[in-house]
C-alpha cells in the first residue's frame, strides 16, 4: 500500500465517492470527509479501507484537522444543496435577494474555508485539485450574469491565489471593482482544476432543460438547442471523476481539464436514447421554455446556463482547458455513453 494520503471532500457523494474508491483501489491511503462517518450507508467505503472522518465545510478548524498529513486533496462544493435548503429561501426573503444569490454566498464561504485549511498543510501537500466550472462573466465580457452556479466556483478558484475583499455577488457582477493581492501563491503552485461536464443523470431533475417531455400520445418532445457548434461534455461523475483526478495528481500542477467521457451534440445524446429505448422523439428548436410557475431565480439560472453553453461552450472558449486525453486520463475506463443509456432505467421519464 502507498504511504501517500489523499483527503477527499464529499467522499459519500458522486464526485468525491468516485475519487475515494479509485484511489483506494490503486493502493493509496484515503481519508474521506463526511458530516456523519457512522451512517450505515457508508459501510461500503469503510470495507474498501477508506478512513472516514467528521468535518464540516462551515467549520474551518475541522477541515484543518482533517487535512493533516495529506499528500493530495480533492475539493468539491455544492451550490444545489443550498437552493434546496428552506433556510436559504428564508434568508433570501429577509434580505431581498434571490435564493441563488444567497447560495453563492454560502458556497463561496465554504470554498474559502477549504482553501485556507489546505494552505496550512503545505509541508506535506503536493497537489490540491478543486472541482470548478468556467467563468461566465469573464468569457462573455459581462453579457451573461445569472449563471451563478458556474461563476461562484470561479470565485473560489480565484481565491486560491487572491484575496477578494468584497462580496461574492459583487465580484461576480463586476470582476474589475477590486484589487488583487497575493493570498495563497504557494498553494496555487500546487493546484490543478477539474471543470466537470454535464451529468448524464441530470434528466432525473425532470426539467425540459435537461430531458424530453412525454406527451399524451406516448411520444417525447425535446426542446432543441439550435446550433451544435458547441458540443455537450457528457460525464458520469460516479465512475469518471476518479480518473480525471488521478491524472491531475500524476501530472505537473497548473492544469485545468474538462471532465467529460464524450463530447457530442446534446440533441444527438437524446436521439441515441430514443433509438435504444424504442420511443419516438421530436426535437423542437424553441430554446428554453420552463413550465409555468417556475420560480424566477430558477428561470434566470437555467436560461443563463443554456445561453452560455449554446453561445460560448461549457468552458467559455478558454484555450487553457485541456481535454482528458491531453493529460493522460485512461480514456478506455471512462463511461461509454451508449452502454450507459442501455443500462440506465430512466424511471420517472419512461
Amino acid at each position: 500500500m502507498s504511504s501517500k494520503l489523499i483527503v477527499v471532500i464529499g467522499a459519500t457523494g458522486g464526485q468525491g465517492g468516485s475519487v475515494a474508491r479509485l484511489f483506494a483501489k490503486d493502493g493509496w491511503r484515503v481519508r474521506g470527509i463526511t458530516r456523519n462517518p457512522d451512517k450505515p450507508s457508508n459501510a461500503a467505503l469503510r470495507e474498501l479501507g477508506i478512513e472516514l472522518v467528521p468535518a464540516n465545510l462551515d467549520d474551518p478548524a475541522s477541515l484543518v484537522k482533517a487535512f493533516e498529513g495529506a499528500y493530495a486533496i480533492f475539493a468539491v462544493t455544492d451550490f444545489w444543496q443550498f437552493v434546496m435548503d428552506p433556510a436559504v429561501h428564508a434568508t433570501a426573503a429577509q434580505t431581498g435577494k434571490m435564493p441563488n444569490e444567497v447560495a453563492v454566498d454560502r458556497e463561496v464561504e465554504q470554498g474559502r474555508n477549504i482553501v485556507d485549511a489546505a494552505a496550512k498543510h503545505l509541508s506535506t501537500l503536493e497537489r490540491f485539485v478543486f472541482s470548478s466550472l468556467s467563468d461566465t462573466k469573464k468569457w462573455t465580457k459581462g453579457k451573461i450574469v445569472w449563471n451563478l452556479h458556474f461563476d461562484d466556483k470561479a470565485v473560489i478558484l480565484d481565491y486560491v491565489s487572491h484575496i477578494l475583499p468584497v462580496s461574492p455577488i459583487a465580484i461576480i457582477a463586476d470582476h474589475d471593482i477590486f484589487q488583487l493581492h497575493d493570498k495563497h501563491p504557494a498553494l496555487a503552485a500546487k493546484s490543478s482544476f477539474l471543470q466537470m461536464g454535464m451529468y448524464m443523470s441530470n434528466y432525473r431533475m425532470q426539467s425540459p432543460v435537461f430531458s424530453p417531455v412525454k406527451q399524451a400520445d406516448g411520444t417525447f418532445t425535446l426542446q432543441g438547442r439550435g446550433s451544435a457548434a458547441h458540443l455537450a461534455p457528457l460525464v458520469d461523475p460516479q465512475n469518471d471523476t476518479g480518473y480525471f483526478v488521478k491524472a491531475l495528481v500524476a501530472e505537473d500542477p497548473g492544469k485545468t481539464v474538462l471532465g467529460t467521457c464524450k463530447e457530442m451534440p446534446y440533441d444527438d445524446f437524446w436521439r441515441m436514447w430514443a433509438e435504444i429505448k424504442g420511443v419516438e422523439l421530436k426535437i423542437e428548436d424553441v430554446g428554453v421554455k420552463l413550465p409555468e410557475g417556475t420560480p424566477e431565480w430558477m428561470r434566470l439560472e437555467m436560461e443563463a446556463t443554456v445561453e452560455y453553453c449554446s453561445e460560448y461552450g461549457w468552458t467559455g472558449g478558454d484555450p487553457d482547458v485541456k481535454r482528458p486525453e491531453e493529460i493522460g486520463v485512461e480514456m478506455g475506463k471512462l463511461t461509454n455513453v451508449e452502454t450507459w443509456l442501455k443500462e440506465e432505467k430512466f424511471e420517472g421519464l419512461l
